[in-house]
């Protein structure tokens, strides 16, 4: 059982997948946070257009 468990606790073969998960998860959060800024913004616009045209 020795050699197995020294086997296991060698192997990195995952750690670039979970590199490359947290880089598309930090991707994600700007994405968020861009999109809803641009929302507010849009709304705001639309808003001041509406009421132009009233």
């Amino acid at each position: 059982m020795g050699p197995l468990f020294r086997r296991f606790l060698a192997d990195r073969s995952g750690g670039s997948a979970i590199e490359h998960g947290l880089i598309v998860a930090m991707i994600a959060c700007a994405l968020i946070g861009t999109l809803q800024n641009m929302g507010v913004q849009l709304k705001a616009n639309f808003g001041k257009i509406a009421a132009a045209l009233k």
